[in-house]
């Protein structure tokens, strides 16, 4: 059947030019990613976070688009969608130390100071040298003295 669909012209085979165009092919998604992360080198946060939306409508599986979509969002201050975008990462994304580093500072945020000792210890043990494992390290330790002094204060 699908032979004669083929043969009178009611099928056609898709070309692999014809699949690289098509939503949710890694062409589509890795062109919005790059743009996306152009974007943020020339600190356009706008243009970084529609870039990273595009590449995850492309692909919604795509741990960088996602990861580039968090540190995006978290530049245009727009504190409530990185929030969200956090949370989101968190369930769909939670392999890439990126996404714990922002997951402490959100339960921090949120006042979760176990949460955030709990991510950023997953952070610290997952990333390279570098400004942030230097500031999530110090934050670990902030986070880790406000919850000893809070514990403290109920058994003293």
């Amino acid at each position: 059947m699908a032979f004669g669909l083929l043969s009178t012209g009611v099928l056609e085979l898709a070309s692999d030019a014809d699949a690289d165009a098509m939503p949710g092919s890694g062409t589509v998604s890795d062109s919005h990613l790059a743009r996306a992360h152009a974007a943020l080198q020339r600190r356009d946060w706008d243009e970084a976070v529609a870039e990273a939306r595009l590449a995850l409508a492309a692909d919604p599986q795509a741990t960088e688009a996602r990861r580039t979509l968090v540190v995006a969002l978290r530049r245009t201050g727009r504190r409530d969608e990185w929030a969200d975008e956090v949370r989101r990462a968190a369930r769909l994304a939670a392999q890439h130390p990126d996404v714990w580093r922002e997951a402490g500072y959100l339960a921090a945020l949120q006042g979760d100071m176990e949460e955030a000792v709990r991510s950023w210890q997953l952070y610290l043990a997952a990333a390279e040298e570098g400004p942030d494992v230097d500031r999530a390290r110090a934050a670990l330790e902030a986070a880790a003295l406000i919850r000893e002094l809070v514990e403290g204060h109920f058994h003293a």
